[in-house]
């Protein structure tokens, strides 16, 4: 096993570089279950084991770029990717059955081991029951680049092409606003409290929507950061990475940037509290915020 050692964690109410895992390798997605367990995945199928302690490279099946992960319990997680969708049972690495997906997947999410939802290419979502996977081909868009499962009747997931969010109502999905811009990571708080990062093909690389209009956070013409993923509890608790180790904090008034401590680029954050952050980018740089 590939063991890396954590850094120390960095002073309280601050972003610092935990570690770096595999300097050849940018890692694209984390998720934690806990304080003594997360997982992050990244280019050439790598996938690390958190313990609280220590990194542990894992062998699995992929081989081609993972872009996120689910952790339900410490022996269930999925993760996907170029080549579809993978599962751990807590001993191995498999294709999940009852038909899983296996093309390119960006994202994925979950309400129960019963529902579980990913975001692929060719505009489709598919949704598992807990038996067989099934294919929906929603809206007009290339892929869909983030999704999130609040419970069984409220799932929320944006198009990469148009920036259309479409609302999951327990039944089926439908449209529910479109964001200018090329958009990645996706936040809702609310119905009517949406955070969108994006890239540079639009205007704006942060925008929220309050219910009624779209306002831009930050431009990329003013700062030519572009971000990649968003994530909050709350809102006055909202955090937004991208480039060159760019952080920024929404606290309900203001936008600020916060050092991070690095000068990677960040791909993708986890609030698990308004206490306790991570984030993951290139080269294999690890944060945490606590």
């Amino acid at each position: 096993s590939n063991i890396v050692n954590a850094a120390t964690l960095a002073e309280p109410g601050t972003w610092g570089v935990q570690t770096t895992i595999n300097q050849n390798i940018d890692l694209f997605g984390i998720d934690v279950l806990h304080e003594d367990f997360a997982v992050a995945v990244g280019e050439l199928g790598k996938v690390y084991f958190y313990d609280g302690s220590n990194w542990t490279e894992q062998v699995n099946m992929a081989t081609e770029t993972l872009k996120d992960v689910s952790i339900i319990a410490e022996d269930n997680i999925y993760i996907v990717g170029v080549e579809g969708v993978f599962h751990y049972n807590g001993t191995i690495w498999n294709r999940p059955s009852g038909g899983s997906p296996t093309t390119h997947c960006y994202c994925i999410d979950y309400a129960d081991e019963s529902n579980i939802w990913v975001g692929a290419d060719r505009k489709t979502i598919w949704h598992f029951d807990g038996i067989y996977w099934v294919e929906t081909s929603i809206g007009d868009g290339s892929y869909f680049a983030d999704i999130q499962v609040d419970d069984a009747d409220n799932g929320w997931a944006i198009d990469e092409w148009f920036g259309t969010i479409y609302r999951y109502n327990g039944y089926a999905w439908s449209e529910y606003v479109s964001i200018s811009g090329s958009p990645n990571g996706l936040a809702v708080l609310s119905t009517t409290e949406i955070w969108n990062a994006t890239s540079s093909n639009g205007p704006y690389n942060i925008v929220y929507w309050d219910g009624t209009n779209i306002f831009s956070m930050g431009t990329y013409d003013e700062d030519g950061i572009e971000f990649f993923d968003v994530a909050g509890q709350s809102s006055d608790d909202v955090w937004v990475v991208g480039d060159s180790g760019f952080i920024r904090h929404w606290d309900g008034t203001e936008m600020t940037t916060i050092a991070s401590g690095t000068s990677n680029t960040l791909n993708a954050i986890k609030i698990v509290t308004n206490e306790d952050g991570w984030a993951v980018g290139n080269n294999g740089v690890v944060l945490r915020y606590h």
